[in-house]
């Protein structure tokens, strides 16, 4: 059995889009990318704009061309990692999910919202590296003496 919603949680849309050979561009400190609409929906004579879009916190895409909007089920919502595999290959939600299982099983994937918790996490220092620093008054000293 599917779980879509666990799904939709675990599989980010960047890796779906790196899978087929998409290369989002963001702006450093945006929560958005975007990229040239990769969707079979928009129209050919467009192909070259920036109007496919992916707010990277939710983990949602959305083409902000009217006319793909129209004809990829997403229209001006944003879609997720299950519609967007609909969309490119032309299948249903359960093939679609059944695909994007195979790409990234659970086991080897960990939740996005595990993810986005450890994003915002500071590493702590590993107990068996040695702090080399020195304190900043002794600069010459301390990290000399430890290397030599």
């Amino acid at each position: 059995m599917i779980n879509f919603k666990e799904m939709k949680d675990r599989v980010r849309i960047v890796d779906v889009l790196v899978h087929y050979g998409v290369r989002l561009r963001c702006k450093f400190g945006s929560e958005y990318a975007s990229t040239a609409c990769p969707l079979p929906t928009h129209p050919e004579h467009d192909k070259g704009n920036n109007a496919f879009g992916m707010h990277i916190p939710t983990n949602r895409w959305q083409c902000k061309d009217t006319k793909c909007g129209a004809k990829n089920g997403v229209g001006d919502k944003w879609g997720d990692c299950i519609n967007l595999v609909m969309v490119l290959d032309g299948i249903t939600a359960r093939d679609a999910a059944i695909k994007i299982d195979t790409w990234f099983p659970r086991e080897k994937t960990a939740p996005l919202s595990e993810a986005r918790a450890v994003q915002g996490a500071v590493a702590a220092p590993l107990p068996h590296i040695p702090d080399n620093t020195s304190p900043s008054d002794s600069v010459k000293v301390g990290y000399m003496q430890s290397v030599g």
